[in-house]
């Protein structure tokens, strides 16, 4: 039996119409609205054991490169983030009648059939250093390479390196016919 991988994503909690519910920041017109992590969880609203995690990292001059991590369950409500020496998160209490919201955006992934509950880093200075001295950015699920539906950016500094190497070649084989 083969199991679903899940993942952590970072979307943007929006109150729409008759309810709240997540969506993807492209879909969110004000951009100053920070997104927030959320895991899917199961029926009942229990966490998964485990979930990928991708990280992008920022290197001057060149392309980002991206680290694939995992966030695993350490307890009821507190998480592990395998990056380093590891960054704790747990479940964020904000929600007094219900934990988890449903994904109302317009893209899709398997993760989104399933209840979301945001989760957030213990002790957030732990995530700003790990941008300021090592260029990282907790991502969760890169949405331009597991979203459907979301269009690729047209910077090629969002590509990924395997992205770009495949960019690059279709590039040269049109070129290449061009001269023929």
């Amino acid at each position: 039996m083969t199991q679903t991988q899940h993942y952590l994503h970072s979307l943007c909690r929006k109150n729409v119409g008759n309810g709240t519910g997540w969506y993807a920041p492209a879909e969110i017109e004000d951009s100053q609205q920070a997104p927030g992590y959320v895991i899917p969880t199961d029926e009942t609203g229990s966490a998964f054991g485990n979930y990928l995690v991708e990280v992008r990292v920022s290197v001057p001059g060149r392309m980002p490169e991206w680290l694939n991590c995992r966030l695993i369950r350490t307890g009821r409500r507190e998480f592990l983030l395998s990056l380093g020496d590891g960054i704790r998160f747990r479940e964020r209490q904000v929600f007094p009648t219900h934990r988890t919201l449903a994904y109302m955006g317009r893209f899709g992934h398997s993760d989104f059939a399933h209840p979301l509950l945001e989760v957030e880093p213990e002790f957030p200075d732990r995530t700003e250093r790990l941008f300021n001295d090592r260029q990282m950015i907790i991502i969760g699920c890169d949405p331009f390479q597991h979203y459907d539906g979301i269009m690729m950016p047209s910077s090629d500094m969002n590509m990924r390196p395997a992205d770009f190497a495949e960019y690059e070649q279709d590039f040269l084989e049109e070129n290449q016919q061009e001269v023929i």
